[in-house]
């Protein structure tokens, strides 16, 4: 058994090794390198197939000591095609590739937004198969390593060979996904959570309110130590908790003063109302294909984003709390 180079943790042959096939991985990013990683140790069979030889990801798969081949060759011996192209790419892949490479396979996506804005050409006589983790690819490796599974969102889109569910629970099995927390779920589900909660909370909403709060602290006039202690630094201790003990859990743990502060601001004053309001307008957004629409429209070329989306995303880089957090980080080095 190899010992994964991205964790210097020694993995014992793993007790929920599977049943024997092979995987050949389109795509060797960060989610797809965790993926690949968890298999392999689990005594399956991967190989990558290579778009571009010289690419950066494909040289950290070969530092991983995986197999590299050409796609064509990847896929023709392997059972599985793990799909991890990047979204603006996929589209002009599955034109060049689909029909030939893929019949008889089983192929593997980790996120649906392409498939489900933008319907690819399938040979008919192949699986399609969703597991999505609920999980960054870190996290997903670490998980596997310390034995502790995360979630899945998961659905058997074709079943040709009337063996896609078995595959898809055996994937499940090797990726450390245990079977009470791989939900069974659609399409819609996968992609319109996952596009929502980025932009409502993971991503876009949490660095709103981290930088929002920074902000108007500092023009209020407090130190900037102050401010981001108490935004950036504190945070993750409370969803921690939040995760741990539940929302009434939590609730019962912090202050007086806070549960009293924080309803009286974000409940009573009408501000969760309107932010649900907000909320609305990006789903609609998500559910009309009007973000995606933009999202294509927008990054012609290779690069996503419009001009306003690159002024916003400079103004977030170049903000004080990300210098102050550099500040920190240099202190506690």
């Amino acid at each position: 058994m190899k010992k994964s180079k991205a964790l210097a943790v020694e993995i014992k042959k793993p007790e929920r090794a599977v049943k024997k096939f092979s995987v050949a991985s389109i795509g060797f990013g960060s989610m797809a390198g965790a993926i690949c990683n968890n298999l392999r140790d689990s005594n399956i069979t991967i190989r990558v197939g290579a778009r571009n030889a010289g690419s950066a990801s494909i040289k950290k798969a070969v530092s991983e000591g995986f197999e590299i081949h050409s796609i064509k060759k990847a896929v023709k011996i392997s059972d599985c095609v793990l799909l991890a192209i990047p979204d603006l790419q996929i589209r002009n892949f599955f034109d060049e590739n689909a029909h030939e490479m893929f019949e008889g396979k089983c192929l593997v996506l980790c996120h649906g937004l392409s498939f489900f804005y933008h319907p690819l050409s399938f040979p008919k006589n192949c699986d399609i198969i969703l597991i999505s983790p609920n999980a960054i690819a870190n996290k997903l490796r670490e998980n596997y390593v310390h034995k502790k599974g995360d979630y899945a969102l998961c659905a058997v889109l074709r079943d040709h060979s009337k063996k896609a569910s078995k595959m898809l629970k055996l994937i499940c099995g090797a990726l450390g996904i245990p079977a009470n927390k791989t939900i069974i779920s659609r399409l819609k589900d996968e992609v319109f959570s996952d596009l929502f909660a980025e932009q409502s909370l993971l991503v876009g909403g949490i660095l709103a309110i981290i930088l929002s709060s920074f902000e108007t602290m500092c023009e209020a006039g407090l130190s900037e130590e102050a401010a981001y202690l108490s935004t950036f630094h504190e945070i993750k201790y409370i969803v921690e908790s939040i995760s741990e003990l539940g929302i009434k859990g939590f609730l019962s743990k912090v202050s007086d003063v806070a549960r009293v502060g924080s309803i009286e601001a974000f409940f009573e004053s009408g501000l969760k109302d309107r932010m649900k309001e907000e909320f609305k307008k990006i789903y609609a957004n998500i559910e009309s294909h009007k973000f995606y629409n933009d999202f294509i429209r927008s990054s012609k070329g290779g690069k996503a984003g419009n001009g306003l989306y690159h002024k916003q995303l400079s103004g977030i880089l170049n903000s004080r709390l990300c210098d102050t957090y550099e500040r920190f980080k240099r202190k506690n080095r």
